[in-house]
């Protein structure tokens, strides 16, 4: 097969994904048990940065949210990096490793490119 047959194979698989999935529940599940587990972190966080009941300056919101933005980066890219890396890549669509590995190859030119 052609690159861009493999291209719109990929492509086509994506969308009939994406429909059967944002039509089905388990969207929903999904993301309300993100959207909990999310929240939890950041209270938990929050607690342990800045201290239950105490009054927040504008300053100190921003703070805090920036920190909390970098911190689920972070955690997302572990997860990612569990899930793709932990012999559970062969059980992965190819088009999603593919994409996973060109995201680290980017982060590696980055990176290189600072030094």
């Amino acid at each position: 097969m052609s690159s861009k047959q493999l291209e719109s194979l990929a492509e086509s698989r994506r969308e009939r994904f994406l429909a059967e999935f944002t039509q089905s529940n388990k969207y929903v599940q999904i993301r309300t048990r993100l959207q909990e587990a999310i929240f939890r972190l950041a209270v938990e966080k929050f607690k342990r940065q800045v201290g239950a009941g105490k009054p927040l300056t504008y300053e100190m919101k921003s703070k805090f949210k920036a920190e909390l933005y970098i911190f689920l980066q972070k955690k997302l890219k572990d997860c990612l990096m569990r899930a793709v890396g932990d012999g559970q890549r062969d059980t992965l669509p190819s088009d999603i490793v593919t994409q996973f590995d060109q995201l680290q190859e980017a982060g590696k030119a980055k990176v290189a490119e600072s030094f």
